[in-house]
């Protein structure tokens, strides 16, 4: 197969090269319909019950979190000019394309009731601008006055005042988005010489601040890291030609990578913007072991036809390996169920197979336009450094292996101390430098009002019209009050708020009412009920229509995403039993009754109890006793309290109970932005956790079909796993944590180095019968053969990535850490750790091995007839008609 596929290769070359040109072609176009995901909290399936939770509220209730909080702390706010310069800084804010409103203390609104319209309306601070300290001094009595704004727009104490901006939400999600937020913070600029310090804060503003960062740097880093590479590749090869063809190969795969995602309407995320540094790490391994192999053969043969076949013809099979081996390591997220990683895997498996098509084919087919490599470009086949080396390596696993395998287990233990102090981390902002303003004004944000990133806690009481009543708005104060004592939430609003305002405004706006309702209060209240209900209405933002559901709306801190969902799980618990006091008890006793531990009167006397407690759960045992066919029923059994208690001893009491309290419990949920960012980020971690080890049994499996011997997967796992326990345990050890953007590193580890294994393992095999089954000779051969390739391949790609080191982007420097460690450990376990383990297994295991496999590599020996591609002179080529099938 592989000998009529290096023929049609050559003898097709223009037409191969012309189809390549055009599919570039064509995905170069498709990079220009590349869009970038701006979305933050999209990492769950799209069937995910907090998913589907936090899509629900914002049909009900809106967008979350599209503000823009520019915050100062000056106590003499209130003089003329300073004041003046807040009021202009609001109005020019509220004017910039993009924005929806701006609030202010210059810049506020109250609630009054217009008794005339009998609604509720909202009314300026001032009307006229205050031109005098003592207007001003009135007005700051006044606006300061209003609970409602306090921790919210300013706090007396420490003095600090806070802008919202509202963004457009739809404008800021599309591609149209512009550089509203750099505009915001230049117009806020303008204002410095009146304020000591602007802060800025917000999900826009850090959304746009990480999107920036990816889309400027991941275009920066690719173009160093390939410079890099190409500086290295031409101070090992010494050609120009070979640094042209290597650089063609990467830029071709780069835009084929790019169009796919615009191809198959992909939107770049942080996840996706790792694929173009994966097709430099596929590309170049691929491009030096064919032309390492290229001057190899054209160093047996003098002619460079014969060379360029004979490189397709012995590693077509072990590339295609190398590189499926790779695209089904990816391949394997399509079965995570998480949306991002599906797309990543379709685009990498599809890509890596690309690049193997673009390598087999463009760099034979480009050599054969240039002229004949010279001593000068093959002479690094024989460098005295080189050969030194090998020599080392080869008296090393072949007289000091036990000293090999105790540093190796000493290593590998010592990486699993380091293992257990890995953390795991989801932060919104943890990719942006420490010392970036933006993590440092997200840090004032958070001290000085408990941070910014969205949370809503959505309760359903399960009955129309609950929500509003009295009972159910003391219980969600009492939540309200939880969450004001611990500092990593912002103040909190709710119907409670809302109530509590429309009560402030009843009374003429007297402060000294804003609370609770008095019960004259209530009946002149429910002639503006519809109109609070209205599309306008004050509690349209917290109740829906039929009074069934309501949240609660407020920020918290960026702590991380184990540490968000350790929160919210004990916020839950809090909340449920706030909302659900006799929660505990009416299941011990539904649990005594369904054993029939509950008997008779003592049965009756309990149930009683309960009932008198929760009178929805009374109501709804009646009504499921009764039924739904009759009302008639329902009456008697409420009215004759003997009648009820007869059902109370029937054997299906129990169930029925059961089924009465589950559908009158309030359910709560917390959502929003900060929520799904945490549990997205754990799902997706654990997602790629599985899908690693997945890809490993996969592999493995290939393994043994590849070799028929499951002792040959134990030789081929075990440099392969050792790389990933290094890394694990230095992350531990430098304190670097696992994200989506890290933990990528330990599936790009472990294809790099299992590539470099099979290249190995394929080469032994090839010497298996040459050397008559001389494993020593197999293993000295086999290394002196790959060692340049693995060498230049591990050096070439170590210093590309270092270069991400140097990014301001956290995931881009992790990323650059992490691979450049791992290619570094990989090429010593397969270079040391592999032929020794080759070396130690006996003569049996070795061989049989290698008997009769499934898939067949190239052998030397048996599958090709030498003498169909025989020259006839030494210094002449062989013509391209010699090499067609007899």
């Amino acid at each position: 197969m592989w000998s009529i596929l290096a023929r049609i290769i050559i003898r097709k070359r223009w037409f191969i090269l012309l189809l390549l040109l055009g599919l570039t072609g064509m995905f170069g176009y498709y990079t220009t319909k590349i869009q970038l995901n701006r979305e933050i909290a999209d990492m769950l399936p799209p069937d995910d019950t907090n998913q589907v939770v936090f899509r629900k509220m914002r049909q009900l209730f809106g967008e979350e979190g599209m503000v823009i909080a520019v915050g100062i702390k000056d106590k003499d706010l209130y003089t003329p000019k300073k004041f003046k310069a807040w009021y202009d800084l609001g109005n020019e804010l509220k004017d910039l394309e993009g924005v929806d409103s701006v609030f202010s203390e210059a810049n506020m609104y109250y609630l009054v009731l217009d008794t005339g319209k009998k609604d509720f309306v909202l009314r300026k601070t001032f009307n006229k601008y205050p031109s005098t300290q003592a207007e001003l001094d009135s007005l700051k009595k006044f606006t300061r006055s209003q609970p409602f704004y306090e921790d919210i727009m300013f706090n007396n104490q420490k003095g600090t005042s806070v802008m919202m901006v509202f963004v457009n939400v739809k404008r800021f999600n599309s591609q149209y988005r512009g550089n509203l937020i750099p505009d915001i913070m230049a117009a806020a600029e303008k204002y410095r010489p009146f304020f000591k310090e602007f802060h800025y804060s917000g999900l826009p503003l850090i959304r746009d601040t990480l999107f920036r960062s990816l889309k400027g740097e991941l275009l920066l880093f690719v173009i160093l890291s390939v410079f890099a590479s190409a500086v290295i590749l031409y101070l090992f090869f010494r050609s120009f030609t070979v640094l042209f063809i290597c650089m063609l190969t990467i830029i071709m795969g780069l835009v084929w990578s790019f169009g796919s995602i615009g191809l198959l309407g992909y939107k770049v995320s942080a996840l996706m913007s790792l694929i173009p540094p994966l097709m430099i790490i596929i590309a170049i391994p691929n491009c030096i072991y064919l032309i390492n192999k290229y001057h190899q053969e054209y160093q047996r043969s003098k002619n460079k036809m014969k060379a360029l076949t004979m490189v397709i013809y012995k590693l077509g099979a072990a590339t295609f390996i190398t590189n499926a081996n790779t695209a089904l390591g990816f391949l394997t997220f399509i079965f995570t169920g998480n949306t991002k990683l599906l797309q990543f895997g379709v685009i990498t498996s599809f890509n890596v197979m690309a690049m193997f098509l673009i390598s087999l084919t463009f760099i034979p087919i480009l050599f054969t336009f240039f002229p004949s490599p010279s001593v000068k470009h093959t002479k690094h086949l024989d460098k005295k450094w080189s050969l030194n080396i090998i020599s080392r390596l080869t008296n090393l696993i072949l007289y000091r292996r036990k000293l090999i395998y105790v540093l190796t287990i000493l290593i590998t233990v010592g990486s699993f101390f380091g293992i257990f102090y890995i953390r795991t981390t989801g932060n919104i902002a943890s990719d942006l430098p420490a010392d970036s303003p933006v993590v440092a004004d997200l840090n004032y944000f958070e001290k000085e009002s408990g941070g910014i990133m969205p949370m809503e806690i959505v309760i359903n009481s399960k009955e129309k019209g609950q929500i509003t009543k009295d009972k159910t708005i003391h219980k969600i104060d009492s939540i309200q009050q939880y969450l004001r004592q611990d500092k990593i939430y912002s103040k909190s609003i709710s119907i409670v708020d809302a109530v509590k305002l429309v009560n402030q405004a009843m009374h003429g706006g007297d402060v000294a009412y804003y609370d609770f309702l008095e019960q004259s209060d209530k009946r002149l209240l429910l002639k503006f009920r519809d109109k609070l209900k209205g599309k306008r209405g004050n509690l349209k933002s917290f109740v829906d229509s039929t009074e069934t559901l309501t949240r609660i709306t407020a920020s918290m801190a960026d702590i991380g995403s184990v540490e968000i969902v350790q929160k919210q799980t004990t916020l839950l618990a809090v909340i449920d039993s706030i909302l659900n006091p006799d929660k505990a008890r009416v299941t011990v006793v539904i649990d005594r009754i369904n054993r029939n531990k509950l008997k008779g009167d003592e049965r009756i006397a309990a149930v009683n109890a309960l009932f008198d407690e929760n009178n929805r759960f009374r109501n709804r045992t009646v009504e499921l006793i009764a039924g739904s066919d009759t009302s008639a029923r329902y009456i008697e059994l409420d009215e004759n309290p003997e009648l009820l208690e007869k059902e109370m001893v029937k054997p299906d009491f129990g169930e029925k109970l059961r089924i009465a309290y589950k559908t009158t419990q309030y359910e709560t949920q917390v959502t929003g932005t900060s929520t799904l960012f945490a549990k997205g980020t754990n799902y997706m971690i654990d997602d790629m956790v599985q899908s690693l080890i997945f890809a490993i049994l996969t592999i493995s499996a290939l393994m043994f079909f590849l070799f028929t011997s499951a002792r040959m997967i134990i030789i081929s796992l075990v440099p392969n796993i050792i790389p990933q326990i290094m890394i694990a345990g230095l992350m531990g050890i430098f304190d670097l944590p696992i994200k989506p953007s890290t933990i990528l590193v330990f599936s790009l580890a472990y294809g790099i180095s299992v590539d470099n294994s099979i290249h190995f393992l394929a080469k032994y095999r090839q010497e298996l019968k040459a050397q008559h089954f001389n494993i020593k000779q197999c293993v000295i051969v086999s290394l002196r053969e790959t060692f340049l390739s693995q060498v230049y391949t591990s050096i070439v790609l170590l210093l590309g990535f270092s270069m991400f080191c140097f990014s301001s982007f956290g995931a881009t420097v992790a990323l650059g850490i992490l691979v450049s460690l791992s290619l570094f450990i990989a090429m010593f376990c397969n270079l040391i750790i592999l032929p020794a383990l080759l070396l130690s297994l006996d003569r049996y295991i070795a061989v049989k091995a290698y008997q009769e496999p499934f898939l067949s590599i190239y052998d030397e020996e048996e599958d090709i007839d030498l003498s169909e591609l025989e020259i006839r002179k030494p210094d002449e080529e062989l013509p391209l008609e010699e090499l067609k099938d007899e």
